[in-house]
């Protein structure tokens, strides 16, 4: 009997240290998770998002990051402070990055009289679009990897054409439009609307370091289509001197480059 009390208790002991352990390592799910969820909260205060590096530290703004070429591994390339010593160079690209969204990139120029140029910038993963005017995309990069003391990134090397300039309309979906005379100017924040009259109409364009959340999209005042419905908020493209408009669920817009 006393042998079967013993086994008894020794099993009801077993069983309570059990749920303990498990209470205990829910009770740290929950927490882990809460502070994931304040860590989040954190990123959107400061105007970025979370990657698949987690986050962008603040040890990675603020400071220069200089190309170390000759240390990079095929198309990843390395970037380290500006502290570390390098080789002499004619030129090493540098990159600056502030949490305001703001940013500076190192100009190559023609003359060698290379100078640090400001720029805008916006990060989704687990790229870093670096941008002129808020509007067009003038590099980007794939973080790949990221300490106080590294950052490697792949460039991606695809054209990217700019939006900025002056563009003709000739076509609505499947309708001729090019003798209408309508031409479009997009400039920073303002597009231009001109008729063959030369009547024009000055829009604002709702940018911010983050319109690339919604990827390559305009946004204007919506009463903006109603005076000319072939142009509102919406997705677009560029390809070589043609630009897509989305106006509506497959309804396009085609602009070609006028110079």
């Amino acid at each position: 009997m006393r042998a079967y009390f013993l086994i008894f208790s020794i099993n009801l002991i077993v069983l309570l240290s059990c749920k303990s352990t498990h209470e205990s390592k829910i009770e740290d799910e929950v927490k882990e998770a809460s502070a994931a969820v304040s860590d989040t909260q954190k990123l959107k205060q400061h105007g970025y998002k979370n990657s698949n590096i987690d986050a962008l530290p603040d040890y990675f703004f603020d400071q220069t990051w200089e190309h170390h070429y000759e240390e990079d591994k095929g198309d990843i390339l390395c970037f380290k402070p500006a502290s570390v010593k390098s080789r002499p160079s004619r030129f090493r690209n540098q990159l600056i990055f502030t949490q305001d969204g703001t940013c500076q990139n190192r100009w190559l120029a023609p003359n060698d009289a290379h100078e640090m140029r400001d720029a805008s910038w916006a990060y989704f993963p687990d790229k870093i679009y670096i941008l002129e005017n808020k509007v067009d995309i003038i590099s980007m990069y794939e973080v790949v990897e990221l300490s106080d003391t590294l950052s490697l990134m792949r460039e991606i090397p695809e054209p990217i054409n700019k939006i900025s300039g002056k563009w003709k309309l000739v076509m609505v979906e499947d309708q001729d439009f090019s003798s209408k005379g309508y031409t479009i100017d997009i400039n920073d924040r303002n597009i231009i609307i001109h008729d063959r009259q030369g009547n024009s109409d000055t829009y604002e364009m709702s940018h911010s370091p983050w319109r690339l959340q919604e990827p390559l999209a305009l946004h204007f005042d919506p009463k903006i289509s109603y005076t000319y419905p072939w142009i509102g908020s919406g997705h677009y493209g560029v390809i070589n001197d043609t630009l897509l408009i989305e106006i509506d669920v497959n309804k396009n817009s085609k602009f070609i480059r006028s110079y």
